[in-house]
This record gives C-alpha cells, sequence and structure tokens, in this order.
C-alpha cells in the first residue's frame, strides 16, 4: 500500500505515534487535510487477532501496518483501490518490521485410515506372516500405535510395503535353501556289454 502511495506522488508526510499497546499512523495527503488512524490491542482483541502467534511476537509491529491500512483507505481509497492486505483478508502471515508480509501455506492434515480400510490391511498384513499389525506399525514409524485407525493413508501405504518386502524376502530366502538342500538327481548309468555277452542274447533269441 505504502508503494502505491508513494509512487503515486501525493503524499507530503506519514508520521507514526508508538504508546505501550496501540500504534497510531497520521497521513497528510498534498490536497487534504491530515488523517489519523489509530490500532491497539483493544482493536485487536475485539477482532480476534490478540492470540495469533504475529501479535504474540511482535504486537507493535502488526499494530502499526493494521494502522497503515486503515489510513490508507480514508486518504488514499484511488490510489490503493480496495487493495487489502493477506493478513486482513485471514491468510497467516509472517510481517517483518518493513511490513512485509509472507503468506504461510497451511498443512493439511492427512485423514487417518476408517474401520474399515484398517481391517483391510490387518488382513493383508496377517498374509504377510504379521501377528500384530500395530507392534509393527509402531516399531516401523517410531511412536505408539495402538489401533491400526489412527494411521494416515500414507503411513498405511508405508507399513503394507514394508510387511510385503519383508515376506517376499524371507520367502525367496527359504527357496534358496530348499534349492541347495535338495540332491541331484543321477541318470543311471548304462551297463556295458562284452562281445560274449551279446552275442549270447543273439542266441537267446534264436532260439527262443
Amino acid at each position: 500500500m505504502l508503494s502505491l502511495i508513494n509512487r503515486s506522488g501525493k503524499l507530503e508526510d506519514i508520521k507514526f505515534e508508538i504508546g505501550a499497546d496501540y500504534v497510531s499512523c497520521t497521513m497528510k495527503r498534498w490536497d487534504r487535510t491530515p488523517h489519523t488512524e489509530r490500532f491497539g490491542a483493544k482493536e485487536a482483541q475485539m477482532m480476534g487477532l490478540i492470540g495469533k502467534d504475529n501479535y504474540k511476537r511482535q504486537p507493535l509491529v502488526m499494530y502499526k501496518w493494521r494502522a497503515v491500512a486503515a489510513c490508507a483507505r480514508v486518504s488514499f481509497p484511488d490510489i490503493i483501490d480496495g487493495l487489502y492486505t493477506p493478513e486482513e483478508m485471514g491468510a497467516d502471515v509472517v510481517v517483518d518490521e518493513e511490513g512485509t508480509m509472507t503468506i504461510q501455506t497451511p498443512q493439511v492434515q492427512e485423514k487417518t485410515l476408517s474401520p474399515e480400510a484398517a481391517q483391510r490391511l490387518t488382513a493383508a498384513l496377517v498374509k504377510f506372516g504379521v501377528e500384530d499389525a500395530a507392534k509393527l506399525a509402531t516399531s516401523v514409524l517410531g511412536r505408539d500405535i495402538r489401533e491400526l485407525t489412527s494411521l494416515t493413508k500414507t503411513e498405511g501405504t508405508q507399513i503394507f510395503e514394508f510387511a510385503k518386502q519383508n515376506f517376499e524376502t524371507a520367502q525367496k530366502a527359504l527357496e534358496e535353501q530348499a534349492s541347495e538342500e535338495k540332491p541331484e538327481a543321477k541318470a543311471p548309468k548304462a551297463s556295458k556289454k562284452t562281445k560274449e555277452d551279446k552275442a549270447e542274447d543273439s542266441e537267446n533269441l534264436k532260439a527262443g
């Protein structure tokens, strides 16, 4: 807002009064009389802002820029053209001393497994040889898991893939062990017959 106002060339002067729990802003437009707006703990309390992190850590800074915005709307409505700051629109922001606002992207909390999904996961884990699904989840995730319904979908997938991989690895190891222990089948060796044996066989066939 101040950037737009300063570039307009119509701002003659701007002053601040900083109190213990408030800040007032006075803007003087060259073609108008000065206008003052004040914002403090009382206004923040009424607007439900007093509990926000920014108002706890740097209350006077937040009061200052609220006062600036309110004053700008009265003295320079044609310059700011209905502009509202992200903080005024309800966004969670971090504000520095210069008034620069960085919007904090809210973290979307992933939903936990429904009872039906938890049952399906338990059944799948049983097929992989898991006797205590909650115990396995606790070990993999590093936090106490009593019910699978406390897992998110991502965590459920992680547990499933972990159990599946362990099961497949164990199966492969058993197959390799069985292959090593199984004796190789040997073909019977053909007996060598002498000329006399062959002749005798021939005579027997003729006699028969």
